[in-house]
């Protein structure tokens, strides 16, 4: 690929990604990935572990022949993520099996199946005959969720309601989207996993134009110019790498089965009012009552993405640096003469040196330079003739969070009259640093570097990823549990654990043999909560288990 200049740069291949891109619009786009695979399905462990979705990767037992999804979740027929995909068309190309299956299960291991259609309502035995007729009378819509509420016995209240809502803490979405989808087919997975959408999405998306580059070696760059432009000047600067901080959201798990999973326990108890542990299970429905107004829309909105944010997401607010020449408070920067009388300005730290990262830039004709001093990194400010633009080559770090890389490409000059010695600490030759800033002075504000050449972008929408609060544990076993596919809420005595089994049907594991997830917030998975299922060690073939990172999206714009 030879450089490449597009509108938007958009990082990331899930379903949701792929989803968010085909709604992008007009907009000349491009995808890229820090994977040589697309979305989050990995047939190998060693793939996983490197995986920027997943973090504390534990293998207990592993053998080959079984995938694993970093970001396990199930679709509802009649979910917003599903009819995405319908509307997209790629259902027509991909396969799902169905999870025939939805239940609750207790610390005695004793499990009840939540009934999605009038045959299994009337064949559920918590039910009894006045409650079977309250529901058929809420699914014909002549009481409302609250009315029935009131009139179901605590025993049923207590299977129904948490088999519906589980550890998920808007309880009204999940009764609603219950009820959605009543006469369907509880759960969706597909066939081959959810790679197999996110491959699917992205062929639709590039017949209808959009680029694709998957390259584990990509770098993301910023370009800024920043000071007056003048003919004469050089100066070469160093900056350590930044992290993109402007937060546009969180991707939102699809479905009411694993929804609202990336929920810090403080989040949690401030919305409930108490901690999980310390709430029974029918007392914490008691106090809710239900909108009843049909029209209300159950899905979450996307944060707002403020306006008052540039493309590091740092605020833009005054930054004041104080000279050292006359002792007055100048902002970062300063076109205002500080009349240093020919005097040399003294050192300033570097972190009062830069935002963004932004050079001071007087109106007194100055040049700055790096010196390393033994008691730390210095930036010195000494006169020379000529305004300058210095255009600020930085790199983005992105893909993780936690702290920051170290990056040692110089900012350089507009000016193109350089040497190839001024760059040999670079990343880019002379001829590169030429292209840049052409590019960079027609609206191009980022460069992703590839193994497949430059990539300019006047846009950029990166992800990053953070730990949740959401542990997993996977195991592929030769024996089915209660059926072969299935869904459940798992309650220990102190907390929801979810679990999803999906049989061989699935092609992500042998024939005969089932793969089991397990996620569970605040915690990881431990023995006892498998003992619950009543899984014996004898049958398992595979046990892994991680965290899952949030990913989470933002925006240059």
């Amino acid at each position: 690929m030879e450089d490449s200049c597009f509108d938007i740069a958009f990082h990331g291949t899930l379903v949701e990604d792929c989803v968010q891109v085909k709604n992008i619009g007009k907009y000349k786009t491009i995808v890229f990935d820090r994977s040589e695979e697309y979305g989050c399905t990995f047939d190998d462990i060693e793939k996983l572990k490197s995986s920027r979705y997943v973090t504390d990767v534990e293998v207990f037992k592993y053998s080959k022949g079984f995938s694993i999804e970093a970001l396990p979740m199930v679709l509802r027929p009649n979910g917003k993520l599903f009819n995405s995909l319908r509307e997209a068309g790629v259902n027509n190309f991909s396969e799902y099996i169905v999870i025939d299956h939805h239940f609750l299960i207790l610390e005695d291991s004793k499990y009840y199946r939540i009934p999605y259609t009038k045959t299994q309502l009337v064949d559920t035995a918590y039910f009894n005959f006045k409650e079977r007729h309250l529901v058929n009378k809420l699914l014909e819509g002549e009481i409302n969720l609250n009315e029935l509420k009131d009139k179901l016995c605590d025993k049923t209240k207590r299977i129904l309601f948490n088999g519906i809502v589980g550890d998920n803490t808007d309880y009204e979405a999940c009764l609603r989207e219950y009820l959605a989808n009543f006469g369907s087919p509880p759960f969706l997975f597909p066939k081959h996993g959810y790679r197999d959408i996110s491959e699917n999405l992205s062929r639709s998306n590039a017949m209808c134009g959009t680029a694709y580059v998957l390259d584990k070696d990509i770098k993301i760059y910023s370009l800024a110019f920043n000071g007056e432009e003048d003919s004469t000047a050089e100066c070469i600067f160093k900056s350590d790498a930044v992290e993109i901080k402007k937060e546009v959201s969180a991707i939102k798990e699809p479905s009411i089965a694993f929804s609202n999973t990336v929920k810090t326990r403080h989040e949690r108890e401030q919305r409930t009012g108490s901690s999980e542990e310390d709430t029974e299970l029918l007392e914490r429905f008691n106090s809710v009552r239900i909108n009843s107004d049909e029209s209300d829309d159950i899905s979450s909105d996307n944060e707002d993405i403020s306006s008052d944010n540039d493309h590091t997401g740092q605020i833009n607010e005054k930054i004041y640096t104080e000279c050292c020449v006359n002792n007055s408070r100048k902002s970062n920067i300063c076109f205002n003469p500080l009349g240093c009388d020919g005097e040399t300005a003294e050192r300033y730290p570097r972190d009062h040196l830069y935002t963004t990262p932004k050079n001071i830039v007087y109106n007194k004709p100055v040049d700055i330079s790096l010196n390393k001093e033994k008691e730390g990194d210095i930036y010195f400010v000494k006169e020379r003739s000529g305004y300058k633009q210095v255009l600020c080559i930085t790199e983005i770090v992105s893909g993780s969070t936690d702290g920051r890389t170290p990056f040692n490409t110089p900012k350089m000059d507009s000016h193109e009259s350089y040497t190839s010695s001024d760059y040999s600490k670079g990343d880019f030759d002379i001829t590169q640093i030429k292209d840049i800033i052409s590019k960079a002075k027609n609206g191009y504000n980022f460069l992703i570097s590839s193994n497949f050449g430059n990539i300019f972008s006047k846009s950029l929408i990166d992800s990053a990823t953070t730990p949740s609060n959401v542990f997993v544990r996977v195991l592929n076993v030769k024996e089915k549990l209660i059926q072969k596919r299935f869904f459940a809420f798992l309650y220990n005595g102190t907390s929801f654990i979810r679990v999803l089994s999906i049989d061989s049907s699935s092609r992500c594991c042998r024939e005969g043999t089932f793969v089991i997830y397990l996620l569970k917030n605040d915690s990881k998975v431990d023995d006892r909560d498998l003992k619950l299922l009543k899984i014996h060690k004898c049958n398992v073939i595979s046990d892994v288990s991680f965290q899952i990172n949030e990913v989470l999206r933002y925006s240059s714009n």
